[in-house]
């Protein structure tokens, strides 16, 4: 078990989180889509953002097969769930 603790945004520092005990918490980090001239450049962000963040060694990384088929880019991008369906039980 881990606890994660966001202290907020430090002057000049950003945001700091603390980790504290158990294992590296997991963390999924989606490629990004670039909009106009940024385009050509997202895909050195999309592998400078992972690569980044996996040699830092603060968190295990989750495998992209693990991601859902369309990630959300954009608040549009959202749907309102469908208030008849029945959320998925995993079996315990």
């Amino acid at each position: 078990m881990f606890t994660i603790l966001a202290l907020g945004r430090v002057p000049g520092a950003g945001l700091v989180i603390k980790i504290v005990g158990g294992e590296k918490p997991s963390i999924a980090i989606p490629d990004f889509r670039g909009a106009g001239d940024s385009a050509k450049y997202i895909s050195v962000f999309n592998q400078t953002l992972f690569s980044d963040i996996q040699d830092s060694g603060l968190f295990k990384m989750a495998s992209k097969s693990m991601y859902p088929l369309v990630v959300p880019q954009q608040p549009s991008d959202f749907q309102q769930p469908d208030p008849t369906r029945r959320p998925a039980v995993r079996p315990g």
